[in-house]
This record gives structure tokens, sequence and C-alpha cells, in this order.
């Protein structure tokens, strides 16, 4: 072999190899770099782009505005996730609500579930958390101006539909004889100023008439029930109890019924099975 035909073999053998490392050093700058090159990538490739906007790592850009973006999207629906999570509380809350015959000197309630024929009346003593003058209006209803600024009165009527409170009263029938168009409070104090917290109620007058048994006492906000009071006046009518037959002998006779229809079921298909079959008469030749 010539020297000229030498050197043209190592020229080759050189042009393969720079090939080679150029493939080589291809591969280390794709989207997804081994691990022992990440460091080399980084520094030799962290370079920033020239119209802006991020950084590139080898052939993958990193978008800042792409991420406000992301945050854009996603930070509204996890507000709103949470929202949706939290618990709602009613703003306002019943600390006492009981049935009473009145009050005593110091303005505390003397409470009763049970009335007699004679006694005159039957009061709701309740009191009420308000968290605000606005929470009031939209509840109870607006404050009449005379009202306002009010701390405590003596006595207050009220010829009003609350705003989305409601109370009736169910007598021992369970029939609606009372909604409170109209309410008479005694002992009323008021807080904040104006915006009634806690009073007596009127809520029945007893009379000859008055239905004897168990009354109820509804408050509503709404279609949603509250709570709800119940009290007896004069003599409650107890159902006698009923015998053992009175309760179930429906029940056994029917039970009785159907085990005769099964057991007559029964033996009717054991009859039919048992029955013996009648041999067919042989044919006589002529």
């Amino acid at each position: 072999m010539s020297s000229d035909e030498e050197m043209m073999l190592a020229l080759g053998y050189q042009r393969q190899n720079m090939l080679a490392n150029r493939m080589n050093s291809n591969k280390h700058h794709s989207c997804k770099p081994n691990n022992m090159h990440i460091s080399r990538l980084i520094y030799k490739e962290n370079a920033p782009i020239q119209n802006g906007g991020g950084y590139r790592m080898g052939s993958c850009t990193f978008s800042i505005k792409n991420l406000f973006r992301f945050f854009e999207i996603v930070f509204p629906l996890l507000l709103v996730l949470i929202v949706g999570l939290t618990p709602k509380v009613c703003g306002y809350t019943f600390a006492v609500h009981q049935t009473c015959k009145g009050w005593t000197q110091e303005g505390q309630p003397i409470t009763a579930d049970r009335f007699s024929l004679t006694d005159e009346k039957v009061y709701l003593y309740f009191n009420i958390s308000w968290p605000s003058v606005q929470e009031y209006e939209q509840k109870w209803g607006q404050i009449p101006t005379f009202q306002k600024g009010l701390i405590s009165a003596g006595r207050i009527e009220e010829s009003f539909q609350m705003a989305t409170l409601r109370i009736s009263l169910m007598d021992p029938s369970q029939t609606v004889v009372n909604s409170f168009g109209t309410r008479i409070m005694h002992k009323v104090a008021c807080k904040p100023p104006g915006c009634i917290s806690s009073a007596f109620l009127e809520i029945l007058t007893i009379t000859n008439q008055t239905k004897n048994g168990r009354w109820k006492l509804n408050w509503y906000d709404g279609n949603q029930l509250i709570f709800t009071n119940e009290f007896v006046v004069g003599e409650e009518e107890i159902a006698p109890e009923q015998t053992f037959l009175e309760k179930y002998g429906l029940l056994i006779g029917a039970i009785l019924v159907v085990i005769a229809v099964v057991a007559v079921a029964a033996y009717i298909f054991i009859r039919k099975k048992k029955a013996p079959e009648v041999p067919k008469p042989a044919a006589q030749s002529v």
C-alpha cells in the first residue's frame, strides 16, 4: 500500500470518528437527558432565548408566561372547591327557646311544659344572638322607626310578616291555629340596639274552649325547621295500649293463609306424582 493510500484511509477513519462523536453529542441534548449528563447539559445549554420569555434546556423551553397562565386557570378552580367544601354556618343562633307560664320579678322565665285550664297564657321565651343589624333585617324584617336604637322595652306588638323567619302553632289535631302575623312580646331586650334578641312571646291564651292535649310550636327559617317546642294543655288523651292480638293479629292471619295455600299446592303436586299409570290395552289380533 502506498503512502497516499494510507493517508486517505487515515482521513476516512478520522471522519468516521468525528461523525460518531457528533451523533453522541446530539443524543446528550434530548428533552429527557440521562441523570449522568444533566450537569453537562445545564452547563452548556442554559442560555436565555433571544426573543424573551424563558430559558432553553436542550431543545425544551420553560416559559414563565405559561406558568402564569397555568395558575390563572387552576387558582379559581381551587378557590371554588375550597369555598364549596367550607361548611356554611347560620349567622344568628338561638341560645334559648322554652315554653313558660310567665317570668319572675328578676325577669327569669318560669318554665313549664304542662298547663292547666286555669293558667291564663302560654309564652315562648327565646334568646337570639344577632351578629349584625343587616342579618336581623334580612331574617326578621325591617326595623320600625320607633324601634331604632331601642335597647329594651316592657311590651312590643308587631303586625307584619317576618322576612324569612316563620312561626306556626299546631293544636292537638295537628291543625295550624296561629301563624303569628301579629306578635305580642313582653320583657323585650334588643342587642344590637333595635334588634329583638330576647322576649316572652305570647303563643296561646287558654280558655274553656281550648283543646286538651299536646300542642306544637314550630319555628322555621324559610322551609328549614329550626326547632319545635311541645307542651300539653289540660289532660292529654293517651291511646290505650294494644294487646298482642290487636297488634299482630292481621299479620298472623296472613301468614296462616299463605301456609295453608302452600300446603294444599304441595299435596296436589305429590298426588299427581304418585298416581299410577294405567297400562294401555294390548291390540287384539283378528
